[in-house]
């Protein structure tokens, strides 16, 4: 997958934000747990191999004042359709973010991964700074999001050289009824080139939690 399809895929998704966010759109500190229908695609040399799998996920957020803490794991077993090829994926990331307003947060950090194979680890540490937009759709129940960020550095493990990497996420959080408890729908993408190009690292998934908002 290239980057204009991956451009493409995004803002169709932010389509469903309106044009002018109200106020108070943001969710404030809490916990969730889902799961993503995932699919990797890593292009080297010219070949391409793709994996499938289901991975969990969990999250957890800390406001104080216009800072947010928040935290994310991501874990399970990606496989291929046409051989035995499979490698586990552990990810994990921390990011500091600021409210500049109501519907905008700046935010940054590390996110961690491993690829884990019988034969091989390999462990990336990428330092990421994001944007993250948010408004509500149908009322304060109904909440639309667009997520866009870029690495820029990294740590790798092997050793590679770093080209880049970008993201993005798109959903929508809608509340049951008066209670605490929100549905969590989103697609989101990751690409990440290795080598001078050479390899190149696509993570895509539809994911579907719940969410405990604590405010």
């Amino acid at each position: 997958m290239n980057r204009t399809v991956i451009a493409a895929g995004l803002l169709a998704a932010s389509a469903m934000a309106p044009a002018q966010a109200p106020a108070q759109t943001s969710l404030g500190p809490g916990l969730s747990i889902g799961a993503s229908v995932t699919r990797e695609e890593t292009s080297l040399g010219g070949s391409i191999a793709r994996r499938t799998g289901i991975l969990l996920d969990g999250r957890a957020r800390a406001s104080v004042w216009r800072l947010d803490l928040d935290v994310f794991y991501r874990q399970g077993t990606l496989n291929s359709a046409t051989s035995t090829d499979q490698r586990d994926l552990v990810e994990g990331a921390a990011l500091i973010g600021v409210r500049a307003t109501e519907w905008l947060k700046l935010e940054g950090g590390p996110r961690i991964r491993a690829y884990v194979t019988p034969s091989l680890t390999e462990r990336w540490i990428l330092w990421e700074g994001r944007v993250h937009m948010t408004a509500q759709v149908l009322g304060p129940s109904v909440r639309s999001y667009l997520v866009l960020g870029r690495t820029f550095g990294a740590a790798l493990n092997p050793t590679y050289d770093f080209g880049g990497a970008q993201s993005g996420e798109a959903g929508l959080t809608c509340r049951l009824g008066q209670s605490p408890i929100w549905s969590h729908i989103a697609y989101w993408v990751t690409q990440t080139s290795l080598s001078g190009g050479q390899r190149v690292e696509t993570l895509q998934g539809v994911s579907a939690s719940v969410v405990l908002v604590m405010n």
